[in-house]
């Protein structure tokens, strides 16, 4: 089964849960600019994330993986809107920081790639803590 980010609305969620279709529509969440971007940052982070089997847990986390980056990757761009005024009544909110969210998303989507290498073995012992040969003091 092909690797698919999740659906738009989650994404919206992912990057602010008071975002709507109207301030962030679907066609800019599937955008190429987006969402291919977010497949090549998966791609160097996992050169085999596409091709794990639908119902493997690494299947799971490189689609979660997939869908934080897209919302990295969209977050920027994404409207800052702090007030609305309806009728008499005027409804305010603090400023978001969609750079800061978007960094945020990025560690979350290394978290779940770095945890289905790991599980599996994959990741490589940094060379800091390799065994020596043990030719010290001579």
């Amino acid at each position: 089964m092909e690797l698919r980010a999740a659906d738009p609305a989650t994404i919206r969620r992912l990057i602010d849960v008071s975002l709507d279709a109207a301030v962030l529509p679907d066609a800019v969440l599937q955008d190429d600019g987006f969402l291919g971007r977010a497949q090549d940052e998966l791609l160097a982070l996992d050169a085999d994330a596409f091709g794990y089997d639908a119902d493997t847990d690494e299947y799971r986390r490189a689609q979660r993986a997939l869908s934080c980056l897209v919302a990295a990757n969209v977050a920027p761009a994404v409207p800052v809107i702090t007030g609305i005024t309806v009728g008499d009544t005027r409804l305010t909110r603090e400023k978001v920081d969609y750079r800061l969210r978007a960094q945020e998303l990025r560690a979350l989507a290394a978290g779940e790639v770095a945890a289905y290498l790991e599980s599996a073995g994959v990741v490589d012992s940094p060379v800091l803590f390799s065994l020596a040969h043990g030719y010290r003091g001579r």
